[in-house]
């Protein structure tokens, strides 16, 4: 889960100096419009204080700890560390100081506050020795290590610096001191607004698919004077050229009944008056945006259409709503496509778009099982991902070991050397890879749960190229002939070369859509003995692999190259990829899916220990 805090860590090691920053804070609230009250139930804001001496720390549930580091600093004079980080990718740690900020410790562009004002602070290693820490704790995984470190050289609680500890000292519960909120309703005749809910899958278009039941939203406000009766017709070229057929219109709260061909009704619905001015509840007490959110809602109709798409195609679906002499109407981009093919091992939980999104070609990508160690995997490796990421401009270096990365560096012009890739590998059962933009190598980023120290994490090689235009062709001779390379020589268990919309992981996109979270025995290179990375149009098998191959069962289309003792699998681009069905068949227990897994993970476990 990611780590989300903003939060001060004020250096007041006296009681004195510690009021002194609570009559700060007191005084920028009643500058901004709060008056202090006794509890916090009902508070419109709430700000703590608390933590052990010499460090106060700080946190504002009305996120402007930005505004109170500097309010705060100035007013005392005291330094001021302000702790940032966001979805645990976001991470800044700044220092104020003699009453102003005096820079950062980020990513990239921030000035480093000087020697003068952080030495004072550290109660370990010294500033330069801090810099170089956070800057390493910056690269990991989890870039929120670099606050961490920092918060051990302070002195400071991590805990408390990640907002995981309740802090125990001051808390300043605040009420907004303004006018309340007083609604103003339109008059003249009554008009509605109408918004359809989309998912803009397909550009601007809703994206759905052929053969399917469909539910969509659509919102209608009252946006003029008040009213009676709503009338709500559908039309467009969805329906008049079938490419969907409508079902129900149904919404919780309006007795709509049918009024004609596409209609639906409920004359005696009090529509109240729109509102002059929306209401801004970001600006509001808790209290008084609720109330403000509950009388909006009373203004505005979630109304919930069915219908069966019946055709391929682009079309339009227009919603007429109608309430005395006031009109109004908005209409839908639906893009219809081919229902994606759902080979017969896909888990329930996968739906039609993530299926899809296997039958988008943005990336290419061939996923190569190697055998051996990381060291002998490498020996043959190491000379395609050069040869790839120079064709590919790809200045990218990431070296991971045990859930720490050791090196991270970029080149503009060319990239950074390889030659260091073998003095960080560990042994056979902890994660390693090294890795860029377009390729990964070496085992997958975490081990399984209570692995058997007798087993062997699998290594892989994932090679990947990205191209808008869709222009793979190049691309996929390359990575054909490496795979073709890798089980000729004996290099591989198995590789796999498929096509997808999103930039591919240690993962393939068969094994997340038939095993999801059951991954554990991908990871073991026992697993890839008996079995392949999946199923698409090029599949290469070794040659215990293909000895268990039922060929008689191939279909006719399938093309079989001998590689060595191994194979390559092939099937036209020309044809649909549910003709795969055939050649799941043939494979058996080879292809992976959640039946197969569970069944092996279960036969490991009764085997006999050593």
């Amino acid at each position: 889960m990611s780590q989300n805090f903003h939060n001060l860590h004020v250096h007041a090691p006296t009681q004195r100096q510690r009021e002194r920053v609570v009559r700060a804070v007191l005084a920028y609230a009643k500058q901004a419009g709060y008056e202090r009250i006794a509890r916090t139930r009902g508070a419109d804001r709430v700000i703590r204080l608390g933590g052990k001496s010499p460090w106060l720390s700080l946190e504002d549930d009305g996120y402007e700890a930005a505004a109170l580091a500097q309010v705060v600093s100035k007013a005392t004079k005291l330094p001021v560390l302000e702790a940032y980080c966001e979805a645990s990718a976001i991470v800044r740690l700044g220092l104020h100081a003699d009453g102003k900020p005096v820079g950062a410790w980020a990513r990239e562009g921030e000035r480093r506050p000087a020697k003068k004002h952080v030495e004072p602070l550290l109660v370990k290693g010294t500033p330069t020795e801090l810099a170089k820490a956070f800057a390493d704790g910056l690269i990991q995984i989890f870039p929120e290590t670099a606050l961490a470190v920092a918060a051990e050289r302070f002195g400071l609680s991590v805990a408390q610096m990640f907002g995981e500890r309740a802090l125990r000292g001051t808390t300043i519960a605040l009420r907004r001191k303004q006018a309340a909120w007083q609604p103003r309703d339109k008059t003249g005749d009554p008009a509605l607004l109408v918004d359809w809910g989309s998912n803009r899958g397909w550009g601007v278009q809703h994206l759905v698919f052929e053969g399917a039941v469909c539910k969509q939203y659509l919102e209608v406000r009252s946006d003029g004077g008040p009213g009676r009766g709503l009338t709500i017709q559908l039309s467009g070229s969805a329906i008049a050229e079938g490419f969907i057929e409508l079902l129900s219109c149904k919404s919780d709260r309006l007795e709509l009944v049918p009024a004609g061909p596409h209609a639906w009704s409920d004359p005696k619905l009090v529509i109240p008056p729109g509102l002059v001015e929306e209401p801004d509840t970001f600006s509001m007490s808790r209290r008084e945006a609720e109330r403000a959110r509950a009388l909006a809602g009373k203004r505005s109709w979630p109304l919930h259409i069915e219908y069966r798409t019946l055709k391929e195609g682009k079309c339009e679906l227009v919603a007429e709503l109608a309430s005395g002499g006031g009109r109004t109407s908005n209409s839908l981009e639906l893009m219809v496509l081919w229902k994606p093919w759902r080979p017969s091992l896909t888990l329930g939980s996968i739906d039609d778009y993530a299926l899809f999104a296997m039958h988008r070609s943005e990336h290419v990508s061939a996923h190569i099982t190697l055998r051996g160690s990381l060291a002998e995997a490498w020996a043959w490796a190491s000379r395609h991902v050069e040869a790839w990421r120079t064709a590919h401009g790809d200045g990218n270096l990431r070296i991971e070991r045990d859930g720490e990365v050791v090196v991270h560096a970029r080149e503009e012009a060319g990239a950074p050397p390889l030659d260091r890739v073998p003095e960080f590998m560990p042994g056979p059962t902890s994660p390693f890879q090294v890795a860029g933009a377009t390729y990964l190598f070496g085992t997958f980023g975490y081990a399984p749960w209570a692995m058997d120290p007798r087993d062997q994490l699998v290594v892989q090689l994932m090679l990947a190229a990205y191209d808008r235009v869709n222009d793979h062709a190049p691309d996929i001779a390359r990575l054909t002939a490496i795979c073709d390379e890798a089980i000729r020589c004996g290099a591989a268990y198995s590789a796999l070369l498929e096509q997808h919309q999103s930039r591919p992981n240690d993962t393939t996109r068969w094994e997340d859509i038939t095993l999801g979270g059951n991954d554990a025995p991908l990871k073991l290179a026992a697993w890839h003995e008996t079995h392949i990375r999946g199923i698409d149009r090029r599949i290469w098998l070794s040659a215990g692999h293909a000895a268990r191959l039922d060929r008689a069962r191939l279909p006719d289309y399938i093309t079989v190259t001998e590689l060595g003792g191994g194979v390559r699998l092939e099937m036209p681009d020309d044809r649909r990829r549910s003709e795969l069905e055939p050649l799941i068949a043939a494979l058996g227990a080879l292809v992976p899916c959640a039946p197969e897994a569970d069944r092996w993970a279960a036969e490991r476990a009764s085997e006999p220990q050593p």
